[in-house]
């Protein structure tokens, strides 16, 4: 199963938060991934999760992702009794990934996914939402903005001089971090405050007309 996450941090590794936790914070996030969604949480839900775990998003989001992964190999068997025999063996495989891992951790690593991955009928519905609600394209993760001022110096005719500054103009950057299957993607360009206008009345448009779509099927079926 490792070799999935080996790209980016062996399994053991994107698992070593659960050993951090200590008894409260982790009942917490027992708490929060113990619907039949499981580990397939919601953005604010992991920010607010975050906060409460003490945790950067972008690991919160690694370990979420490694327990989906699992609970997602594990539900393919279809019967309780069948996802706690393979349970069992994913819990002898990690007793062989001391290399990066103390024994130790790897110890409290498996108690606590003895107790949180557990058999869910309904997790294979949510999963297929969450696939479906992502699609093909790039994903928005993240957005951040960068705001300075900029002066614009007076013109001299003394080469050695760089003059007089006669004002400042505003610059504002914006940094949006996309994210796909396969890789993610930066992207970092410049906006006027008329363009942050524009964008902002774009956005407030496009989750009326979502929240519209929203109203309008719920009234005939489930809209998640």
């Amino acid at each position: 199963m490792s070799n999935v996450f080996e790209s980016s941090q062996p399994l053991e590794v994107a698992l070593s938060p659960l050993a951090s936790f200590n008894d409260q914070r982790f009942d917490r996030f027992q708490q929060a991934t113990s619907s039949d969604r499981r580990f397939l949480l919601a953005r604010n839900a992991i920010r607010s999760l975050s906060n409460d775990l003490g945790m950067d998003e972008q690991s919160l989001t690694l370990l979420l992702s490694a327990l989906s992964f699992l609970q997602e190999n594990l539900q393919e068997l279809n019967s309780t009794h069948e996802f706690e025999n393979s349970k069992r063996g994913l819990l002898d495989f990690l007793s062989t990934r001391t290399k990066l891992i103390d024994e130790e951790t790897i110890e409290k690593i498996k108690d606590r996914l003895a107790t949180i991955l557990v058999y869910s009928e309904r997790f294979p519905f949510y999963l297929k939402n969450n696939k479906i609600s992502r699609g093909f394209l790039p994903n928005l993760v993240s957005i951040s903005t960068f705001v300075d001022m900029r002066a614009n110096f007076l013109d001299s005719s003394d080469d050695y001089s760089l003059g007089e500054i006669g004002g400042f103009v505003p610059v504002i950057q914006c940094r949006i971090k996309l994210d796909s299957d396969t890789d993610s993607t930066e992207m970092v360009f410049q906006m006027s405050e008329d363009s942050i206008d524009d964008m902002i009345n774009a956005l407030s448009r496009a989750k009326k007309k979502s929240s519209a779509l929203r109203d309008t099927v719920s009234k005939i079926s489930t809209v998640y």
